[in-house]
């Protein structure tokens, strides 16, 4: 039994397992949908025995599940609104990971935090020639950088606009302010 559907892989059930050879649609599939086959057919492959324990046309849904699931992204963070919901301590654990602040302080904070998880310039002083000598002064110098604030600022602006292209439950109706400001 075939099961097709626009834009989706399809399967051809047989008797003894699932076919190694997984059909692409009529139309031309994203390149997402391509590895998405091919990823299918490899997890058929991989794990014979299911296919044969459910009816034929779950098989092709239960794959293509499996492999979605595989392939989630990173959990974005809480929203405030969550936040405040939670008991007191979690919420107090969780929001401490949270950098709040100016630009220049929370660039300051990263760098000297990079600097002191590296390992580099620990236990080093200011030689008073005004050389950046420790994590503190580069964080200083680094936070005082105006093309660096300024890189971090656009840097930020790109995440957030890939981040609400990419979420389906982003409308631009429900949120006209996010909208006007990262959409212009």
């Amino acid at each position: 039994m075939e099961v097709e559907t626009p834009f989706e892989p399809t399967l051809q059930v047989v008797e003894n397992g699932v076919s190694s050879s997984a059909a692409r649609a009529a139309n031309s599939p994203s390149e997402d949908v391509q590895m998405e086959s091919e990823s299918l057919s490899e997890v058929l492959l991989q794990s014979e025995s299911w296919p044969s324990s459910l009816p034929s046309d779950w098989v092709p849904i239960i794959a293509r599940d499996s492999i979605r699931q595989r392939r989630q992204g990173p959990q974005p963070p809480f929203s405030d609104v969550y936040l405040a919901g939670m008991p007191s301590k979690r919420r107090k654990v969780v929001s401490n990971s949270k950098h709040r602040g100016s630009v220049s302080q929370v660039i300051s904070d990263r760098v000297r935090q990079a600097v002191e998880a590296s390992g580099v310039g620990t236990g080093v002083s200011n030689d008073g020639s005004g050389a950046i000598t420790g994590p503190e002064q580069l964080g200083q110098a680094a936070a005082g950088d105006q093309a660096l604030q300024q890189a971090y600022r656009e840097h930020v602006l790109v995440c957030l606009r890939r981040r609400i292209h990419s979420d389906p439950d982003f409308t631009p109706e429900r949120f006209p302010n996010t909208a006007s400001y990262l959409l212009k």
